[in-house]
């Protein structure tokens, strides 16, 4: 029985361990954010940008906006793997179907990118004032200096700007990282060959990612339409 205790998952472990991913990455969606938002003519690639804005601002300055990057992984993560492990079945219940794996992993990502949407605007815009000119740059000192300033310069109400591709965006990140890994665990664990190891573990883990790849693809082209859309619909009236 302590043996079993000892193995129970523990859901801030979710939560630290996307902080210390976040801090590894973060110059890498930095750049991410640059090329995204690049609307020059000349190409760049994310390690030509890498070079560039370190030799012009200093290496530092690749980390600007970690404190955002950190607070949004902390809440945002940390949140949905709490609401998960709280509603899923503990040891010694009877193991949820699939269909209630999604939709309790629905409900987890759903509250946690509402949680963390304000943190994932701050994070957004502090990435991209590496870009921005001196006019334009937002220059927030950290997180809790942007949430502020925005509820002071702007309004307390745009602090969920684009929540709703947040909230979807968390709700697939959720379903593929968690639903398919419990599901995925519990089929390879009902086989005479596999025991409850590392390596099933991150078995799993890869099924996990390739399912979340492949539902964050689908977010991405559903907001490249939400994009697209308006300028069509301006174009189609211009041609009537």
């Amino acid at each position: 029985m302590d043996k079993e205790v000892g193995k129970a998952p523990r859901w801030y472990f979710g939560g630290i361990s996307c902080s210390i991913a976040a801090c590894c990455t973060h110059p890498l969606d930095m750049m991410k954010v640059h090329l995204q938002t690049h609307t020059s003519a000349q190409k760049l690639s994310i390690f030509g940008s890498l070079i560039t804005v370190a030799k012009s601002r200093g290496v530092l300055s690749l980390y600007n906006g970690l404190s955002a990057s950190v607070s949004r992984e902390s809440v945002y993560s940390g949140f949905r793997f709490a609401v998960f492990d709280m509603l899923r079945p503990h040891p010694g219940q009877e193991a949820h179907s699939f269909l209630m794996k999604v939709l309790t992993a629905a409900g987890a990502g759903a509250a946690g990118g509402f949680v963390g949407a304000p943190l994932d605007l701050v994070n957004v815009r502090m990435l991209n004032d590496v870009k921005a000119g001196a006019t334009t740059a937002r220059r927030y000192k950290h997180v809790f200096d942007g949430l502020v300033r925005i509820c002071r310069e702007e309004h307390p109400q745009n602090l969920y700007n684009g929540a709703t591709m947040v909230v979807i965006r968390a709700i697939c990140i959720t379903v593929g990282q968690l639903s398919f890994y419990h599901q995925v665990k519990e089929t390879l664990l009902g086989f005479d060959w596999f025991e409850d190891t590392i390596p099933t573990h991150l078995l799993c883990s890869a099924v996990a990612v390739g399912q979340r790849k492949f539902l964050l693809n689908f977010t991405r082209k559903f907001k490249k339409r939400i994009c697209i859309l308006p300028s069509n619909c301006r174009r189609v009236r211009q041609q009537r």
